[in-house]
């Protein structure tokens, strides 16, 4: 940063203007300072930009902070990160997941991506253990998603709305390899609700990043409506059956594949 010092003509010179008469006139004012003193630091171009520089040259790169050519501090792009920690919530694997979880990241991802069977749940617990909810919103990010055709044909993202009545319980599944997703009955592994073609974000089979969220509120004749986004778009609208839960505890994972789960927020009525 290179600063100017202000250029006038005459820099002392003020307009007068006699009050009775609007007379105008100009004049020249000068400092007439008398006796011992100390000018100080003067407050002038040279002086501020001397300050800027110096300021400059303490900071100390690091942390995803770096100098650009022209000598000038610049953050570097996807490793300034920040502590999650505070944030974040639990996130508990069941059983056969393997599932590592990094809060000050806001990330949970598997321990062998690439180890997984034919429809195997790999669930984890969103939230406090044993919380309950009626209504909820819920919404997650999803990456690095690791699938092979040929060990499992249909494999998903899974939210699971589990119920202590197990003919409760049902799972929302988003179906990337078919385009769809489902509403499962857990009980006899039924579908309730469907919506085809549906369209995830992927290129050469390498499917992108993406946020899923699911919304719960309470419907018309003592129903529950939800309402199924995939990267802010609405894709799937549905109300419950009267034999759906009224509250569950809430788990995401997948199905027949593994991948990264980020940025799960999960909020409601328990």
């Amino acid at each position: 940063m290179n600063l100017l010092n202000r250029i006038v003509e005459f820099p002392d010179r003020f307009d007068l203007t006699i009050e009775d008469t609007s007379q105008k006139i100009q004049v020249d004012i000068f400092k007439d300072e008398q006796g011992d003193g100390d000018e100080g630091t003067v407050l002038n171009a040279e002086n501020l930009t001397a300050a800027f520089e110096e300021k400059q040259d303490a900071l100390i790169f690091g942390n995803g902070i770096d100098k650009n050519s022209s000598n000038r501090l610049t953050l570097v792009k996807n490793e300034l990160s920040c502590d999650y920690t505070r944030l974040a919530q639990d996130l508990i694997p069941f059983d056969a997941c393997d599932s590592q979880l990094d809060k000050a990241h806001w990330t949970s991802c598997p321990a062998y991506p690439d180890s997984f069977d034919w429809g195997a749940h790999y669930l984890n617990h969103v939230g406090e253990a044993g919380k309950k909810y009626s209504s909820f919103d819920l919404s997650f990010d999803v990456k690095d998603i690791h699938y092979n055709l040929n060990r499992d044909s249909d494999p998903t993202i899974a939210v699971c709305l589990n119920d202590d009545n197990s003919e409760k319980t049902i799972f929302i599944l988003f179906g990337f390899a078919f385009s769809r997703i489902r509403v499962i009955a857990s009980s006899d592994w039924m579908n309730i609700f469907m919506a085809e073609n549906i369209s995830y974000p992927a290129q050469n089979g390498e499917y992108e990043n993406m946020k899923l969220r699911v919304l719960r509120c309470n419907g018309e004749n003592g129903t529950q409506h939800y309402s199924v986004f995939i990267n802010d778009e609405l894709k799937m609208e549905f109300d419950s059956l009267e034999t759906i839960t009224d509250c569950s505890d809430i788990s995401i994972g997948t199905i027949g594949c593994k991948a990264t789960f980020t940025d799960w927020k999960l909020v409601g009525s328990n």
